[in-house]
């Protein structure tokens, strides 16, 4: 999912859904969750390192 993230948009569109998850349930898979958390917001670095110059 993250992985397959196009554009930056679709990446922080990914980490604000696993904020939502780890808030909304912060005992139930918290672990997997903030990984994911940390996954997109590596996405979004790369992609603004490729956007620039």
């Amino acid at each position: 999912m993250i992985r397959t993230a196009k554009t930056k948009e679709d990446a922080l569109a990914v980490a604000a859904t696993c904020v939502d998850l780890v808030l909304e349930k912060p005992r139930e898979n918290a672990k997997f969750n903030i990984n994911l958390l940390a996954t997109a917001l590596r996405e979004i670095i790369k992609c603004e390192k490729e956007r620039t110059p």
